[in-house]
Order: C-alpha cells, then structure tokens, then sequence
C-alpha cells in the first residue's frame, strides 16, 4: 500500500504522544470509522464533529491532518484487504508506539467488514445505455455550404444511474464514417468484456 508523504507525516503526528494524546488518538480513530459506517460518502469533517472534551486542548488544524491520514489508511487498508501484519508493519515505518498500532489494529479490524460493505456499496458509476433511438436525416444544404447532399444519422441514447429510474436522453448526430467508427469501437468494447469475463 502506497501512502503519499503527507498522509505519513500525518500519520506520524497521530502517532505523537507529545501531539496528541492516546485517548485523544483513540476518539479520532472511532470517529473516522463511525464517519465511513454512518456516512458513506460524505467524509469530510466538520469542526462541530470535534468534541473538546474528548480532544482536550489539541490542535483542530492537527486533528484534521491527523483525521485525513487515518480514513486515507482505513479506506486503503480496506481497497487491498491489509492484514493485521502489514497494518503494523505500515504503522511502524510512522514511527507510531506499539500501543498505538494495537489500538489501530483492535478497532479497525473489529469493523473492516461494515468499513468494505459501505465502501463496497458507494461508487460513481457512469450511466447505463437502457434503450437506443436512430433516425436517418438527409442533408441537402446547410448554412455554410451550398450542397452537402449527404446523410447524417441522429442517434437518440435513453441512459439510466444505477439505482435511479429517471432516464436521461443523450443526442448526437454522426455522418456514415463517423456511425461505422462508432459501432467499430462499440464491438471492440464488447470483445473486451467477453475477454475480461472469461478471465
């Protein structure tokens, strides 16, 4: 797992005693897990989020810092599945106290399996094509030229969110070579799905 130097410095100032505390490390850690579980997509966090008697006198601009590494490594850990192992292990390189990574590794692994079900159940997905419309219009002139005299087919897509069912319309016109480089394109991508899925 790849974390940028931001988030390890982040991580290695969560892992400060002297910055923050282990009951104040502790409260940050549930609250980046009861966010991803309760929340979903809406990650940020607010300063009203931030109760003081749980954070003591740290500082907001280091809880934040501190907040940001650790759903960064939550939602990594669980993109590639890490292991309690190779969570110490990262957690030692940020120099964190082994009491720090036990709690991590307690809390983490107790609700990795609603952390990936609510991170599995969230994703952008591009609008499915549910059903296509075509016209053939023939060009006689248009205002740039005198004649064109060519035909131009208008392609009318009805798209569709995943889970939603409003259905949105996508217009385009094309000329003939234009259609023939489109369907082209389309039957590539269907030979790769097919591949794909017998893999």
């Amino acid at each position: 797992m790849d974390l940028s130097p931001f988030v390890v410095s982040a991580l290695q100032a969560a892992g400060d005693e002297s910055l923050i505390s282990h009951d104040s490390f502790t409260a940050l850690l549930e609250l980046c897990l009861s966010v991803v579980i309760n929340k979903g997509c809406d990650m940020n966090i607010d300063v009203c989020d931030i109760d003081s008697s749980k954070f003591g006198s740290c500082d907001i601009a280091l809880l934040k810092q501190c907040y940001s590494a650790l759903m960064t490594l939550i939602v990594e850990a669980v993109r590639v599945d890490a292991s309690a192992s190779s969570l110490t292990n990262i957690l030692e390189d940020c120099k964190m106290a082994s009491v720090r990574i036990g709690t991590f590794n307690q809390l983490f692994l107790k609700q990795k399996h609603e952390v990936r079900a609510v991170l599995g159940s969230t994703r952008n997905t591009a609008p499915h094509v549910v059903d296509v419309n075509w016209r053939l219009d023939y060009c006689m002139k248009d205002n740039q030229l005198e004649r064109v005299n060519k035909p131009v087919y208008v392609i009318n897509l009805m798209t569709e969110e995943l889970g939603s069912q409003k259905q949105e319309k996508v217009q385009f016109a094309c000329t003939t070579e234009q259609l023939q480089d489109f369907v082209g394109k389309l039957k590539d991508a269907s030979r790769s799905l097919e591949k794909a899925s017998v893999l």
